[in-house]
């Protein structure tokens, strides 16, 4: 396993378990595999010092909405003018006066460039679907997700991405039901599907390859727009000694709306060159998955 000091760090995303405290009990999660402890705020800060480019900081968890200094995180990162994405359950959000308050959070960041982060939520039940959600995160949550959704809209949030886990044989009527949010909302930046994977916990089906989620998506948006995609990563350059493994695939669909295709957790994508982890508290930084170890050997 490669480790990459903080100063040499290869990747673009910087993938940071900020907690693993949580408000839900997902049934995909795998989370229980990994360390236990809270991330300071000192920490991460030393981190964004050390940085040598900027990045694009994903703040996970656990349900990073409750670590205690969460909107200091949004303040340092901003600070050192690194972005931000926020992975959330949307459980906290479904609070129209913490969704307010977020919303309105004083931070260094140039205001032409819209919100200070990027707000991404799982949506896997789509607007209504409660026994998707069962399945696949323990609990009937639509009404949650949909107020969570909305009061993001109300509030004027200029930067949402909204995702889904695809579970084979259970939700893929999902897909077409999120590409319409992203047609119909400004704020939706990016509608982003992923497969299941054999990681902690995890619903007994086989996941999804990343071709097949294409094939998926054909059904929707033809083959045209499927297999001549927008590449995010066009113009990049892998660093030296690491390549792609074409394990994600992302395009825009409209004026305002990209669309990723994400394959979560298998052999190829845990040698990615694009999305590294941040270590809780040894200024190393490791291959996305470094945590997530399943049935294969790491190479």
């Amino acid at each position: 396993m490669k480790e990459f000091r903080i100063e040499d760090n290869p990747y673009r995303y910087l993938y940071v378990d900020i907690t693993l405290k949580c408000n839900m009990n997902c049934n995909i999660c795998c989370s229980a595999e990994k360390r236990d402890s809270d991330m300071t705020i000192e920490y991460f800060e030393e981190v964004c010092k050390r940085l040598k480019k900027k990045v694009v900081f994903r703040i996970i968890g656990g349900e990073p909405t409750l670590h205690p200094d969460f909107f200091e995180f949004i303040r340092v990162a901003n600070r050192y003018r690194h972005h931000i994405t926020i992975c959330t359950n949307g459980k906290t959000l479904s609070d129209y006066e913490y969704a307010k308050t977020l919303k309105n959070l004083d931070v260094d960041f140039p205001k032409k460039l819209g919100d200070p982060f990027i707000m991404i939520m799982d949506m896997s039940g789509g607007l209504t679907n409660d026994d998707f959600y069962e399945e696949i995160q323990g609990k009937k949550c639509a009404l949650m997700k949909t107020t969570a959704l909305l009061n993001m809209l109300d509030l004027d949030y200029k930067r949402i991405a909204i995702t889904a886990i695809i579970v084979r044989g259970l939700n893929e009527v999902v897909i077409p039901e999120l590409l319409m949010l992203g047609e119909k909302h400004k704020a939706v930046r990016a509608v982003h599907f992923r497969n299941m994977a054999k990681v902690g916990r995890w619903v007994d089906t086989e996941p999804y390859e990343l071709d097949e989620l294409k094939d998926l998506l054909k059904q929707h948006m033809g083959d045209e727009a499927v297999d001549n995609p927008y590449k995010i990563l066009k113009g990049v350059t892998a660093p030296k000694g690491m390549k792609c493994h074409n394990c994600c695939y992302q395009f825009q669909k409209d004026l305002y709306t990209q669309v990723c295709l994400i394959e979560f957790a298998t052999e190829r994508s845990a040698k990615c060159w694009y999305r590294g982890q941040l270590l809780n508290d040894n200024f190393k930084i490791v291959p996305m998955f470094e945590n997530m170890r399943i049935g294969f050997e790491w190479k």
